[in-house]
């Protein structure tokens, strides 16, 4: 296998060489196609982004891309759609419907993000961001004053199975796949 930089290199040495001796017109033919497919993968790259592909592939795009774009496109429709839909911002009262007030402090245990899903909620707390992904963290955060737990497809991120049995029994609300639970109580399952 030949290492990469040394070969690009006299890939870019023998190509000056022959752009010096071709044609004027043909090397603004290369420079079309190039700019061509530069143009189709830039519209194929922002169509699938967008989630309105054209086609069922991507022409241009490695299969990875494709991936990548469908599954933002659907973790956007999907997941961020549904919380957006019960954020007291918009005017929705199910939050308000299930006693959660704005401010009120929980965990989200599927965000990545420092507070995307808290602040749109209206609410004060942690996240993944936080590394609290776990039983111990909930213990703890509900200690220092964690009243709910927010879960997509209600699946705990711990494999301490009686813990979570007992931390999932409070349902306080459920909205499609968005689960809240109340985790006042579990503060005594620390040991």
């Amino acid at each position: 296998m030949i290492p990469i930089v040394p070969s690009v290199i006299i890939s870019i040495i023998i190509l000056a060489k022959l752009l010096r001796e071709i044609d004027t017109k043909i090397y603004y033919a290369i420079m079309l196609i190039l700019t061509s497919y530069n143009l189709i993968y830039s519209i194929e790259n922002i169509r699938w982004r967008w989630g309105k592909p054209i086609g069922n592939s991507g022409i241009l795009m490695s299969d990875y891309e494709v991936g990548m774009h469908w599954w933002f496109a659907n973790e956007d429709r999907i997941k961020w759609a549904l919380i957006r839909k019960i954020s007291p911002f918009v005017g929705s009262k199910v939050l308000e419907k299930s006693g959660i007030k704005i401010g009120d402090t929980a965990i989200c245990n599927f965000d990545a993000s420092p507070t995307y899903v808290l602040s749109i909620l209206g609410l004060q707390g942690w996240s993944l961001y936080n590394n609290c992904g776990n039983i111990q963290c909930y213990i703890d955060k509900a200690k220092k004053g964690a009243k709910y737990l927010i879960s997509y497809g209600g699946k705990l991120n711990d494999n301490d199975t009686i813990k979570a049995e007992i931390i999932t029994r409070n349902v306080v609300m459920r909205y499609d796949s968005i689960i809240i639970y109340d985790i006042k109580h579990i503060t005594a399952l620390d040991n």
